[in-house]
């Protein structure tokens, strides 16, 4: 989101809503509202809830969404604006509605729409979407927001094109090289990211990054089972990012209930009840 005011924005709302993201990897829950196509990877249904807290100027974000069959409905408050330079505290909220399809298991694609109200006025955004996984370690991704360059008196949305290339060396990491390019901006001024990312004990996930802005950020999810008919994982994630020319930090955190299954992170490790019979057992 950018003020006209603000004509160099770098970050916006979902960047800092979720903290150390690449769009070439699917990676912590939620991730959906930056590439649409990540939601039908997996088609459990999930509920979501993420608050962040950026510092210096004391505002909370809030962030709700819901997935299921590839589709994402999100819903958050918009209270601050980044440019190259500065931060600056506002009003709004924003509406994303995206349907993500995989076509088959190395090609996938999304659309997405954005309506986001600040103070008095109101945008219209859509955008695009492209995940490709040619081979088990290595996956391409790319993001077109704000394609309709959408604009009202006090609210400009410039186009953005977000590119990612990712390797898998091994099972566990995965590493992600990132860039985005605002509309009008040279090529030489784009933010390069680079991220690690993967798992570690009991389906914990991780990502740390940094950028070209001397942005660092870094996440931690933390899965719990949940015990019922139907199973299902409470996911609790920690997120931080540190803005340097902003001179600004973000804190945030967020639960998922999911019907994808993980493995509780409090087991010390896999159990097996073994069955020896003694005799043989007719069919039914």
């Amino acid at each position: 989101v950018a003020d006209k005011a603000f004509p160099k924005i770098k970050q916006s709302a979902s960047d800092v809503l979720m903290p150390a993201a690449s769009v070439s990897v699917p990676g912590i829950s939620g991730k959906s509202v930056l590439n649409p196509v990540f939601a039908d990877i997996n088609e459990a249904f999930s509920l979501r809830y993420r608050f962040t807290r950026i510092h210096p100027i004391g505002v909370g974000t809030h962030y709700f969404a819901t997935t299921l069959l590839g589709f994402t409905v999100a819903y958050n408050t918009v209270e601050a604006l980044f440019t190259d330079d500065s931060i600056a505290s506002t009003q709004g909220h924003s509406w994303y509605f995206a349907k993500g399809l995989m076509l088959n298991d190395w090609l996938g694609i999304g659309i997405s729409y954005n309506r986001y109200s600040i103070a008095s006025d109101s945008v219209k955004s859509f955008g695009y979407s492209l995940l490709l996984q040619p081979l088990r370690f290595l996956s391409f991704g790319a993001v077109f927001d704000h394609v309709n360059t959408p604009s009202v008196d006090s609210v400009k949305l410039k186009e953005r094109e977000w590119y990612s290339i990712a390797i898998r060396p091994y099972r566990s990491i995965s590493l992600a090289w990132d860039f985005k390019r605002y509309e009008g901006e040279k090529w030489d001024d784009m933010v390069h990211i680079f991220t690690i990312s993967g798992m570690v004990w009991n389906d914990m996930q991780y990502s740390l990054q940094y950028d070209t802005d001397s942005t660092i950020s870094f996440a931690l999810a933390i899965p719990f089972d949940i015990s019922t008919k139907t199973g299902g994982t409470s996911i609790y994630d920690f997120g931080y990012m540190n803005f340097d020319k902003q001179k600004a930090s973000a804190y945030s955190f967020g639960i998922t209930l999911t019907e994808e299954r993980f493995r509780n992170a409090l087991s010390s490790k896999m159990r097996y009840l073994s069955l020896v019979l003694r005799e043989e057992v007719k069919e039914v």
